[in-house]
């Protein structure tokens, strides 16, 4: 997949990149990006990582390819094959499977303490959050599915902000790690779907119903949110095979 030009920082894993940007060297930022390629899809699942093609695509050395494919293999982004090198892991209904329970379990316990605890400021969060990401398409054409690296960050960035009162860093690492996995097959149905994978009003209707402290009404909603991607996903994966 050709990769669109674009100002975005990279997903940075169980924390704000745009944070962590000052700090970084070299080795960091080098997989900061090969981890928002491949989530991204700009390296197809199941292709192969080949560090003198590494090397030149990315302009970085051996220690610091290793290093990070080494970081994304424990990541379950990667995946390290005896004798063979490394792989893009592949997209699997098992996986997904798995995604979409572990996500559904920690979402609904993050969003009920996150509104049981979130003051203003989390809820002014949330709103300009979402704002943010409604301002942005969510494909850079008109026609098919491109995908937006800076719209598909503020969406990220929209979902973590719903959980990010509920008092634990953990768990909201590990809520961002989900999403990250999750985000994979979210733009494998857009790139098959589009545009009838559009959401309609379910973020608006999910961050109404976090602001009115419904809290039944929005881990409802943010559950069969997951739910219903989740299935779609698995009908795309059960049609490529």
């Amino acid at each position: 997949m050709e990769k669109p030009a674009s100002n975005i920082v990279p997903f940075a894993a169980g924390a704000d990149a745009r944070e962590e940007q000052p700090r970084q060297t070299a080795a960091s930022t080098f997989y900061d990006e090969l981890r928002n390629d491949i989530l991204m899809g700009f390296l197809e699942p199941g292709a192969r990582l080949v560090v003198d093609h590494l090397r030149a695509r990315y302009g970085v050395g051996i220690s610091p390819i290793r290093d990070a494919l080494n970081r994304l293999s424990t990541e379950g982004i990667v995946k390290r094959e005896d004798l063979k090198g490394f792989r893009v892991m592949e997209l699997t209904e098992q996986e997904l499977a798995e995604i979409i329970e572990t996500q559904v379990w920690l979402n609904d316990i993050a969003l009920r303490k996150s509104m049981e605890r979130g003051d203003q400021a989390w809820e002014e969060r949330v709103v300009v959050a979402f704002y943010r990401m409604r301002k942005h398409r969510r494909s850079q054409s008109e026609t098919r599915y491109v995908v937006n690296p800076e719209r598909e960050a503020l969406h990220r960035d929209f979902h973590l902000s719903l959980l990010s009162a509920c008092g634990s860093r953990w768990m909201i690492r590990y809520c961002a790690q989900l999403e990250d996995l999750f985000g994979r097959y979210r733009r494998f149905v857009m790139r098959s779907d589009y545009p009838g994978s559009a959401p309609g009003n379910v973020h608006k209707n999910l961050m109404d119903a976090t602001l009115e402290r419904d809290v039944e009404k929005a881990v409802r909603l943010l559950i069969e949110h997951v739910q219903n991607m989740g299935e779609n996903a698995r009908m795309h994966l059960g049609r490529s095979c």
